[in-house]
């Protein structure tokens, strides 16, 4: 995957089916509160990040992660 840097973040791309994207966005349309499908990813990764951390919590150790999203904020681990 390439890494694209803009506003000093950097980014990296991902491929969705077109039937998956498609449903997200009639997903968006039908409850309004997403801007766009990234959104809609962004938050949808967010929560599964934090189920997983929390369900393996006894394997993964949250605080040893370089980053560490919650609350839709992406924050440099200390």
């Amino acid at each position: 995957m390439g890494v694209v840097k803009t506003g000093g973040k950097q980014y990296r791309g991902i491929t969705l089916s077109a039937k998956l994207v498609e449903e997200i966005e009639r997903t968006i349309e039908m409850l309004g509160t997403y801007s766009s499908v990234a959104d809609f990813v962004k938050e949808a990764v967010r929560e599964k990040l934090e189920r997983v951390r929390t369900a393996y919590s006894d394997i993964i150790d949250a605080d040893a992660l370089s980053v560490q999203v919650f609350d839709g904020k992406e924050q440099e681990g200390e």
